[in-house]
């Protein structure tokens, strides 16, 4: 596989954990303040937030800052994906 097309799929794997902190977040909201699945679900988003903040340092080492943002638009793309699958959200056209 070519060098490049390794980076640009981590970098996009390293949007998708990212996209899974919001994930996260909703589910934590769906249970009481500090009742202990609120506080595991708010911990996962930490840890999704973590690990995307120090390798997202790395992707800045291996692409330009405008294309590692224009990538980031994908995180879009995966928050409607993880909508339809974990919450039933419905997909609709806008006109």
């Amino acid at each position: 596989m070519n060098c490049n097309v390794t980076h640009l799929l981590r970098l996009h794997i390293l949007i998708l954990v990212y996209s899974l902190s919001t994930v996260f977040s909703k589910l934590a909201g769906g249970y009481e303040l500090l009742s202990l699945q609120f506080i595991i679900f708010l911990g996962l988003m930490f840890v999704c937030l973590g690990v995307y903040a120090i390798f997202w340092q790395k992707v800045l080492a291996k692409f330009k800052l405008s294309v590692a943002y224009a990538n980031r638009a994908a995180d879009l793309l995966w928050g409607i994906i993880f909508g339809a699958i974990f919450f039933s959200e419905p997909i609709t056209k806008s006109a």
